[in-house]
């Protein structure tokens, strides 16, 4: 009997899981999760913006704002890794994200301001905003909830994608299942909290929309 309830403990739980070991399950996920991350949607969103008005005073703020809203925070971040201030570069830790929220906020606020005051491409500001304002409510949210950050930029570059090419960007909603999967798989996060994740991403960014000019 004994016997048996091994093997049936070892059998696999799904039809998928015969073909995907557990070993390669985790580093796919942790491929998919560094490939879709937050950083990485976040500068190519500001990259298809400015590849769309293609100007060179468009490529100009858009490289200024990649440098304050995505390497300034990452940056901040390998500093509180190799410091030893947080565990990995991934802030597993809910209370290790207090910091970086801050720096990603204050980032988003500049880059933000310095667009709205020089007079800068009008979706570069638009888009910068609705960063801001979606680092500011995860940020509190993750006070009391580890709501996943991944999802809510990979809903945020659907709503942009379908903004600058309609119907042909549907593949980039069609990935937040598979990065919600990888960060369910690596243990960070829940499926309510990947579920959230793209709510408020979907919502902030679809409403910034209204605001942003046609390109």
């Amino acid at each position: 009997m004994q016997l048996t309830a091994d093997r049936a403990q070892t059998r696999p739980t799904t039809p998928f899981a015969r073909f995907i070991r557990p070993a390669q399950r985790q580093q796919w996920a942790g491929r998919v999760s560094l490939v879709f991350s937050p950083p990485v949607a976040g500068a190519a969103g500001l990259v298809v913006i400015a590849a769309r008005i293609d100007t060179p005073i468009t490529w100009l703020w858009a490289l200024t704002d990649i440098a304050l809203v995505v390497a300034l925070p990452l940056l901040f971040v390998v500093w509180l890794v190799q410091t030893g201030r947080v565990s990995s570069i991934d802030l597993p830790q809910r209370h290790e994200r207090a910091r970086p929220y801050c720096v990603a906020i204050l980032s988003a606020i500049l880059a933000a301001g310095l667009s709205f005051a020089f007079d800068a491409p009008r979706a570069l500001t638009v888009l910068l905003g609705a960063l801001a304002i979606q680092t500011l409510i995860l940020s509190v949210v993750t006070t009391w909830w580890k709501i996943s950050l991944h999802t809510a930029a990979m809903a945020g570059a659907a709503a942009i994608g379908w903004h600058v090419a309609g119907p042909a960007t549907l593949v980039i909603a069609a990935l937040i299942p598979l990065v919600a999967w990888a960060r369910i798989a690596l243990g960070r996060h829940t499926l309510a909290q990947t579920i959230a994740g793209t709510l408020v991403g979907g919502v902030i960014y679809t409403g910034a929309l209204l605001f942003m000019p046609a390109v």
